[in-house]
């Protein structure tokens, strides 16, 4: 089992080069405008491996608790033949140690997807023994707790995993059962599927089937909240759609015993994205056609189509408990793609850093503060970033010490205390998951830092060509568009495989 790099480097790898450089007085003017002094100053933490080249966090639940514990995965020095690489080994750092979390017993490798605020830790690990089927090392949803590794188990077939867990430790995810799967349910999540996979409940020892929507077979649970309600996305029915490949598939909340559907905007896919403590409801839904998905929000039985910044595609990625939402929208004729934050009934452009031209906006916290990621639209240029205070986004590469070889891409996930998790790439082409922890404004290294700011991200924009846009063509506002459907149809713990 390996981590599976959700890298947008795949996005540009599809689309032509079309840019020109500006001039270093511009990149300048875009650096006085960035340092602006309502922005927070942060330390930088490279997370690190175990001795091998490769590390990352999870970018779709919560892998940063209230007391800035941050969970991922990090290679070993291991060879593993059953995958053909290292070994990866769940990980937590906490107030500057990291810790092996270990695999289950027999296991090789480990991803942990969520934390709590108690510091339980959940995910999946190998262990040890081959599915028949497919001929792949099993691997069971895993909990970490108390220093023990702890086997969640599975509904009798080879594969299940844990995405998330909330105060109370219950566990929400999805386990095989051993009744083969025709419709290779998983698998648009790159996930194994020889039988079918079941919504599963994880609470005081015990496992709970969530259910089916009307006539479907299969369904996988994804994030859950304080209230116990989860959310996930399930069959419908069992005909499988041309344009799709799957049958229908349709976003679910489920409380109190009973599996809701939340319904589409007409096509034949739904998937959710983000649950907050209130129980509303963030994903991405196909309109009729299945070529374009729009961003809903769906709450007390109503569900809103958000729009899009003015083109024909957009999708959403978190929702805070305010109820804000972010994720990213073409805009119009589809020229460009940006992050978006919904907010009171308005969608508002992030825009993008060092003259991108593109963005996505991965995560938001309850403080307004967003991250994600800014990249050229038609060449590969990445860079992680913070929006807050009403704008503009920046560049967090700032933050990097000068003379460090690593370079922020994106910024996946932001805590409730402003600390912030995400991607790095190494010059060589390895990646390094990272941190940035916010640092208070009287204390002697935010002084330090605000001192050394200037200077760092002076040789940042020196370090980073700046791009002006031309818009995308149709070929190329498609190939995003296709990459983006494709991101927001799948689980929502797409870090392990």
């Amino acid at each position: 089992m390996g981590i599976q790099y959700m890298s947008r480097a795949a996005i540009v790898a599809l689309i032509a080069v079309s840019a020109i450089a500006v001039s270093l007085s511009a990149q300048q003017q875009a650096g006085e405008q960035r340092l602006k002094p309502a922005h927070h100053q942060y330390r930088f933490v490279d997370l690190g491996t175990f001795g091998g080249a490769n590390s990352n966090v999870n970018s779709d639940s919560v892998v940063i608790n209230k007391d800035g514990a941050v969970v991922g995965g990090a290679e070993t020095t291991v060879f593993d033949p059953l995958s053909g690489g290292a070994t990866i080994h769940a990980f937590k750092w906490y107030k500057n140690v990291l810790t092996d979390l270990g695999t289950l017993a027999g296991g090789a490798s480990s991803f942990p997807n969520a934390i709590n605020s108690r510091g339980v830790v959940v995910g999946a690990s190998s262990n040890g023994s081959i599915d028949p089927q497919t001929g792949l090392e099993s691997w069971a949803a895993t909990a970490w707790a108390n220093g023990r590794v702890i086997n969640l188990g599975t509904f009798g077939g080879s594969f299940s995993i844990a995405g998330a867990i909330n105060d109370r430790n219950q566990i929400a995810g999805a386990a095989e059962n051993d009744i083969p799967d025709p419709f290779n349910f998983a698998g648009v999540a790159g996930l194994p599927s020889p039988t079918q996979w079941c919504a599963t409940l994880w609470q005081d020892g015990k496992m709970k089937d969530l259910g089916v929507l009307g006539n479907g077979t299969q369904s996988a649970g994804a994030l859950i909240n304080e209230r116990g309600q989860i959310v996930g996305f399930a069959l419908t029915d069992s005909v499988i759609n041309p344009t799709t490949g799957y049958p229908t598939i349709a976003p679910f909340l489920w409380e109190n015993g009973r599996m809701i559907d939340l319904g589409t905007f007409g096509g034949f896919w739904g998937s959710p994205s983000g649950l907050n403590n209130r129980g509303q409801v963030v994903g991405s839904s196909d309109l009729p056609g299945d070529q374009t998905a729009h961003p809903f929000l769906w709450e007390r039985g109503v569900l809103r189509d958000l729009g899009t910044l003015g083109g024909t595609y957009g999708g959403a990625n978190w929702v805070n408990e305010k109820g804000d939402v972010v994720g990213i929208s073409s805009i119009a004729n589809d020229a460009a793609y940006d992050g978006f934050l919904w907010h009171n009934g308005k969608m508002i452009d992030l825009g993008s850093v060092a003259g991108d031209g593109c963005s996505n906006a991965q995560s938001i916290n309850s403080s307004g503060q967003i991250v994600g990621e800014s990249f050229s639209c038609s060449v590969d240029s990445h860079h992680a970033f913070l929006w807050e205070n009403g704008g503009p986004a920046i560049d967090l590469n700032i933050f990097v010490p000068a003379g460090s070889d690593l370079h922020l891409n994106e910024a996946q996930f932001i805590g409730e205390g402003g600390e912030i998790a995400g991607l790095a790439l190494l010059g060589n082409g390895d990646t390094h998951a990272f941190l940035l922890i916010p640092l208070p404004a009287d204390s002697s290294d935010a002084a330090s830092a605000s001192e050394s700011l200037q200077a760092n991200a002076a040789a940042t924009l020196q370090s980073s060509t700046q791009i002006v846009q031309d818009p995308l063509t149709p070929e190329q506002s498609a190939a995003l568009r296709k990459h983006f459907v494709h991101k927001h149809r799948g689980f929502a713990f797409k870090s392990t495989n």
